[in-house]
Parts: structure tokens; C-alpha cells; sequence
């Protein structure tokens, strides 16, 4: 099925499409609409060796962008959206980008990572960069930098980095750097496993989003997900980041059959670091949101208990990109009912 209809007053959104469009830079070598598109119709063009005419790259990035939005404005789903967690319905027709001022700039083209967590998609390739890797950094900082000297940027643009681990690549911390020195908003994930001076520098100044993904509250654990040492080094460099940057960083934890029992550990080192925002998050979606919510509602338990016991040592707790609403708040839902009684 290629696209579904709703009624005539009511159109689809998405956070990229109504904050004025976006790109995936992904590790196929491929710019992409988006980094959840799961469907080679996202697909707008390769990434270019050397850009000989930016303006013809700028334009088939708007007008990708501007055909998923002419779908929304018919209540139709394009087909790089099919079963995107984000999609939402909106009574207000979405309007069609003019000028490309882009919100949203996705860095998934890297693989390289120096653990190998089971949940992982990416190849675990360790610290063997290839060429091919250090060339594709030149050419994305190249096109970043012609992006942002074109003014294709909005005022509240984001760069996410995803796809490996950022704080091995010199390449990678270059462009967070240069990102930086713009005054340019990050949004970076890392595992600690390794401490960078620019990363903190970055979340010290408000410009970086720093996550960093531990999963574990014991080396036993640790070492069952990540597949690899380093759990006390890892905590250790929380530690730094959070005195660097005077806390501004997010612990994130994501529930797994492997760690649910693992909590009570998880709280005892968020105390010892004395940790002040936790983000507690489940597997990527691989399917449409109704069937994630469902097979998700296995964890609401432990998703609760998590919350509550982080909540109780003053953490604030936030929900994650894939967290369902139902599963985060099923604790409040169930309170405010019983309240109303």
C-alpha cells in the first residue's frame, strides 16, 4: 500500500516537515529526507565527491522535501514515511517550503564504534577507518560548510550525530568543532567511553545535547550489552563530563531483557555520580507504531520502576525517542484514576 486517506480536513505532519525540512547524511553514502526513512523513495541523491553545482544539489533536497509535504496536504502518507513513529495529524494544512531553511541535518554516514552492543545494527568495525570513511568526512564537512555559508539553515537548526562513536574519529570531533565555532546546536551521542574536551566544552556552552548511552549499572551487565570492557572507565568519564559541564548531561538508559534486572544498580551509580537527568528509552521501532506500543507494554513494569526509583533520589527523568507515551506515563495514568475516583 502506497499511501492511506483521512478524511478531507485533516493532513499528516512531522516535526522536519512543519520546521521547514531536513537531511540524513547516511552510511550508505546516501542523502536522505530524513534518518527514519525506510524506503528508497526518501532517497534524494548520493553524497557528492566534490559539489561542482550546489545549487541543483539544494534544490532536489527542497523539492524531496516538498513532495512528502504535498502528500500530507492531500491526508496522504508518502512512502518514505510508511510507518514513521513521528507522523502526527494535524487540522492545519502544512505549507509547502519556499526558501530551504532546514531544521534538521542528520549525521548517520559513520560506522566506526569501539564497542559492539547487541542491539546494534551498525557494524562494529572498531578503530579500522577506511579511506573511503575519511574521505566521506572531507566531503560531508565540505557540504555542511557550504550548507551553512548558503544560509540553508534555519535559526533553530539541529545536527544530530548518530551512526558510530564520535569520540574515536578525529574527523568526527573536526566537525563538531567547526559546528561550534558557528554556534551551531548539536545533538551528540556517545558512550564515554572515551572523554572529549570539545563535547564537553560544547554541553558547557548549551550547544551540545550530550547523551551518552551506559545501559548498565554493573560491569556484569555492561559487558553482556557492550560486549567489551570498560564500565568503570565509562563511568568515570561521566563523571568528568558532568563536572565540566556543570551537569548538563542526559544518562540514558535503554531497557533490555539483559538489564531489567539491573536497576537497582542503575540508580546506585546515577547517586554516586550524582547524575540529574536520566532519558529512559526502549528499542528503535521496526514496525508501525500500534505494534511497538503493544510489544513495548511488556516493559512498562520496569519502565516504572526505573522512573519512580531515579525520581525518588531527585533524577529527572525524561521519556526517549522511542519511548511510547503509554508505557512512560502508565504510572500517572493509573494514579490519576484511581484520584478521580
Amino acid at each position: 500500500m502506497m499511501s492511506r486517506s483521512l478524511e478531507d480536513d485533516v493532513f499528516y505532519t512531522c516535526g522536519i516537515m512543519s520546521g521547514g525540512g531536513g537531511v540524513d547524511l547516511s552510511i550508505d553514502r546516501k542523502i536522505r529526507v530524513c534518518c527514519y526513512t525506510r524506503d528508497e523513495s526518501g532517497t534524494i541523491a548520493d553524497i557528492p565527491d566534490r559539489i561542482d553545482n550546489y545549487c541543483e544539489l539544494i534544490n532536489k533536497i527542497k523539492n524531496k522535501n516538498n513532495e512528502i509535504i504535498e502528500y500530507f496536504q492531500q491526508g496522504k502518507i508518502h512512502p518514505a514515511c510508511l510507518g514513521c513513529f513521528y507522523l502526527t495529524n494535524t487540522s492545519q494544512k502544512p505549507k509547502k517550503i519556499d526558501k530551504l531553511k532546514m531544521n534538521t541535518i542528520s549525521l548517520n554516514y559513520y560506522q566506526a564504534c569501539n564497542l559492539n552492543c547487541i542491539f546494534c545494527h551498525k557494524v562494529s568495525k572498531k578503530y579500522n577507518q577506511t579511506k573511503h570513511e575519511e574521505a566521506d568526512h572531507k566531503n560531508i564537512l565540505n557540504l555542511i560548510k557550504q550548507i551553512v555559508e548558503h544560509s540553508n539553515i534555519s535559526d533553530n537548526v539541529i545536527f544530530g550525530i548518530g551512526g558510530g562513536e564520535p569520540s574515536i574519529s578525529v574527523e568526527m570531533v573536526e566537525i563538531v568543532e567547526y559546528l561550534l565555532e558557528n554556534d551551531l546546536h548539536v545533538n551528540l551521542n556517545t558512550n564515554a567511553a572515551r572523554y572529549v574536551e570539545a563535547f564537553a566544552d560544547g554541553a558547557m556552552k548549551g550547544l551540545i545535547n550530550l547523551y551518552i548511552s551506559i545501559d548498565a549499572g554493573s560491569e556484569e551487565i555492561f559487558k553482556k550489552i557492550k560486549r567489551a570492557d570498560g564500565f568503570e572507565n565509562a563511568w568515570n568519564n561521566i563523571g568528568k563530563y558532568m563536572q565540566k559541564t556543570n551537569d548538563n548531561v542526559r544518562i540514558k538508559f535503554i531497557l533490555l531483557p539483559e538489564n531489567v534486572d539491573d536497576i537497582d544498580n542503575m540508580v546506585e551509580k546515577c547517586k554516586e555520580y550524582n547524575v540529574r537527568t536520566v532519558l529512559i528509552d526502549l528499542l528503535s521501532p521496526k514496525t508501525d507504531a500500534d505494534t511497538i506500543k503493544q510489544e513495548n507494554s511488556v516493559f512498562i513494569e520496569h519502565v516504572q520502576a526505573l522512573r519512580h526509583k531515579l525520581q525518588s533520589i531527585g533524577v529527572n527523568v525524561e521519556k526517549g525517542y522511542f519511548m511510547p507515551d503509554d508505557v512512560f506515563t502508565q504510572g500517572e495514568m493509573e494514579k490519576n484514576m484511581f484520584t478521580s475516583i
